[in-house]
């Protein structure tokens, strides 16, 4: 699968049970089954790095850089994620 692989395990089959990933297309000579199978990269790398808060003067008033609540920020190929 050119660098992906299945998100459920085949060991995990009855996983596949619980999802909603079938459509189904009746007819009255056939029926199609769509099975869409969740599919994930197998090489994801993420980074993790704490923010330090930076506090700056601004017209007589000291402000955050950042949120006070937002402690980490992962970095992956296609994505930046906040964590709390």
């Amino acid at each position: 699968m050119d660098g992906k692989t299945l998100s459920i395990s085949p060991d995990d089959i009855y996983s596949y049970h619980k999802l909603p990933i079938v459509d189904c297309f009746f007819s009255k000579e056939e029926v199609t089954v769509t099975l869409n199978v969740p599919i994930k990269r197998q090489v994801v790398n993420w980074c993790v790095f704490d923010i330090i808060l930076t506090k700056f003067a601004n017209n007589n008033q000291v402000r955050d850089l950042y949120p006070q609540d937002v402690k980490l920020l992962a970095v992956g190929i296609e994505k930046v994620v906040l964590i709390d």
